[in-house]
């Protein structure tokens, strides 16, 4: 048996836009289980990205359920979201969201700072592990500014693993990359997938979701298609 690990009935999202009700997400029902790549695309204004912070605990849905690592989001406080949030879910962003005046090894410990189960006295260890991982130990101690965006974003995606999280999201982690450095995340994420992170990206590229092992295609608000291009 599958082990589900995302499973969404119904998640309708309204917005208000110059005075007039939008409706985001029209009735998504979708369910992840661990091990899956899975990629959500879509034009500008679909919903994908809504869908995303709605996975991810950054927003709230208007109507529907949501259940993630078995938990009925709803029945939960926005303190207990976040911690399931923090513990569960790595967040990988297009426009990387590293602290400029942090190292990239200061970037990685912040998470774990705000995780009282993690020992303070493993910090450090537990950072320079992922660091060397990501096959970035030579720019440990250097700041965001100082590096390539192909080689912020692979900081990006060490901060969203140093946690162990059960879920990576990662929002058009490729759009500000081109084609070369595009390429080398992309297989990152396959790398990591290959070796069991559950991982949702969402993406502008068709070229890159028809490489995951599942897509998912949104319009208007709704999921219109499912595929498996993979198999």
């Amino acid at each position: 048996m599958q082990d589900v690990l995302i499973q969404t009935d119904r998640l309708t999202k309204s917005f208000k836009s110059a005075g007039a009700p939008m409706d985001a997400l029209k009735g998504v029902s979708l369910t992840v289980t661990r091990g899956e790549f899975l990629a959500i695309e879509g034009p500008s204004g679909c919903g994908k990205s809504t869908l995303l912070s709605i996975l991810g605990l950054l927003d709230l849905p208007t109507g529907g359920s949501y259940e993630l690592c078995g938990q009925k989001v709803s029945s939960l406080s926005r303190y207990q979201q976040s911690v399931l949030r923090n513990r569960h879910i790595g967040w990988i962003f297009q426009n990387f969201n590293l602290i400029g005046d942090m190292t990239v090894l200061e970037n990685l410990i912040l998470p774990l700072r705000y995780d009282n189960s993690v020992k303070k006295s493993t910090y450090q260890s537990k950072a320079l592990s992922v660091i060397e991982r990501m096959g970035l130990t030579d720019k440990a101690m250097q700041y965001p500014g100082q590096l390539s965006g192909g080689q912020q974003q692979r900081v990006a995606i060490a901060r969203a693993l140093v946690m162990e999280p059960d879920l990576l999201l990662a929002d058009e982690p490729t759009g500000n990359l081109d084609s070369e450095n595009a390429e080398r995340v992309f297989n990152l994420l396959a790398e990591l997938n290959s070796q069991g992170a559950t991982i949702i990206m969402v993406t502008h590229a068709p070229e890159l979701a028809r490489r995951c092992k599942r897509v998912v295609t949104m319009l208007d608000g709704l999921v219109v298609e499912k595929c498996n291009p993979s198999r």
